[in-house]
């Protein structure tokens, strides 16, 4: 399978509002990178940190779209592990977490935000509530 696309993300994204610092950029076609599965509607962050071994988002200088890749020393590589110039491809920033939407069966309940090695950094619940809620619901996501 191929890697995923991604497009710079043009609206504030919910989960995002209290974080700074951070490039954002939506996956807009599933596909593989990193041996991870990454799905349509997830939002990559990156933040200007980089170093060697590091994943990361290349933005196009002129025409094109952003892509994922790699930084190996002073070279880019792209997501096929083929070499990028620097004249062509500018790094933005690491990959440093990933918002997935926190679902359970078909259900969204909100936003999770998990750093690139799986550890979850935040999560945001919805703002309202379900119409019909149990009083254990209610009590888990107040807590």
């Amino acid at each position: 399978m191929q890697a995923p696309r991604i497009q710079p993300l043009k609206n504030t994204h919910p989960a995002l509002k209290h974080l700074e610092g951070y490039q954002a950029f939506e996956i807009s076609t599933e596909g593989h990178f990193m041996g991870r599965r990454w799905s349509r509607g997830e939002v990559v962050l990156c933040d200007a940190h980089m170093r060697d071994g590091d994943a990361i988002v290349l933005v196009p200088r002129g025409m094109g779209r952003a892509r994922l890749g790699f930084l190996m020393g002073a070279t880019l590589v792209g997501d096929r592990g083929e070499p990028c110039g620097k004249v062509r491809w500018l790094p933005i920033g690491r990959l440093s977490a990933i918002v997935r939407p926190a679902k359970v069966g078909e259900r969204a309940l909100g936003w999770v935000i998990e750093d690139i090695d799986g550890k979850p950094v935040a999560t945001k619940t919805p703002n309202q509530l379900p119409l019909f809620c149990s009083g254990r619901e209610l009590e888990r996501r107040a807590a």
